[in-house]
């Protein structure tokens, strides 16, 4: 009797024991390891091929990536910072993307689902791209040298999961002094095109100055863009600049591509569908 309690006893050892093993921090994304954006920045190779959890202001938006920024005092991302470069594309399955989305247009959900806010996100960092420009990094002497290639907007975190949104903000509430303006068109060719617009989606009865506006792209290629405002009145809180036609839940209006063919104005998906 004593002996079958005594092996029972250490069955049940055993299991307790196996049963406390848990991954190694940052081992996967079930133990990621707590820290913030500066010191992973700060100390790539020590977070390198690890899980982190992190909290950043989710900004700009290029290709299938975007950058998450650390947030200042006043709420706002720090541009001098170092961010990191999160890797968003059609096949991060933990983003749930509806059906009715085109498959074609699966960055512009994602900026619709996330940019400009700020979020929790837990991913694997890899400190490649970064060692490009790190002046700290050690030269490995002697055999072949690896040479790493990064494009511009390479990323460095992967397998992102967005686990909480904190605060949301609208796309207007953030500048960039890069060139790229939004110019607004005269009312008269802002008219035309909003009547081919209405036409073509019978969407609503406008008041000109309140409901609708069009404008044309400072930079290379001179884009037209139709925005329509959503609320009552869009007065003050057009977009400015070209990072805000992007569709954003906070923002009162909705913008498209307009291009004048044939006389005829055409126009392409918005920008948050």
């Amino acid at each position: 009797m004593r002996t079958r309690l005594a092996v029972a006893a250490a069955v049940v050892s055993a299991f307790l024991l196996c049963g406390a093993t848990r991954p190694a921090p940052g081992g996967s994304a079930d133990a990621p390891i707590d820290t913030t954006i500066a010191a992973i920045r700060a100390d790539g190779p020590k977070y390198d091929g690890k899980y982190v959890r992190v909290r950043g202001l989710l900004n700009q938006c290029s290709g299938f990536s975007c950058a998450l920024h650390p947030v200042s005092s006043d709420g706002k991302p720090d541009p001098e910072a170092a961010n990191l470069r999160l890797d968003f594309s059609q096949d991060t399955p933990t983003l749930r993307m509806p059906e009715s989305v085109d498959p074609g247009r699966v960055r512009n959900a994602l900026a619709f689902l996330y940019r400009f806010s700020e979020i929790t996100v837990v991913g694997r960092y890899e400190y490649a791209c970064d060692a490009a420009f790190d002046t700290r990094a050690k030269p490995k002497g002697g055999g072949l040298e690896e040479i790493v290639v990064c494009t511009d907007a390479a990323t460095n975190f992967y397998d992102v999961v967005v686990t909480a949104v904190h605060r949301r903000w609208p796309s207007t509430a953030f500048a960039r002094d890069d060139g790229f303006k939004l110019i607004p068109l005269s009312p008269a060719v802002t008219g035309n095109i909003a009547a081919a617009y209405r036409a073509l989606t019978g969407f609503g009865t406008w008041n000109a100055k309140e409901q609708y506006q069009a404008f044309i792209g400072s930079f290379d290629d001179a884009s037209t863009f139709f925005c329509v405002c959503l609320e009552k009145d869009c007065t003050g809180r057009w977009p400015t600049e070209r990072q805000h036609l992007p569709g954003n839940p906070m923002n009162p209006y909705t913008c498209t591509y307009a291009k004048r063919t044939d006389c005829v104005w055409r126009f392409e998906p918005s920008f948050d569908r």
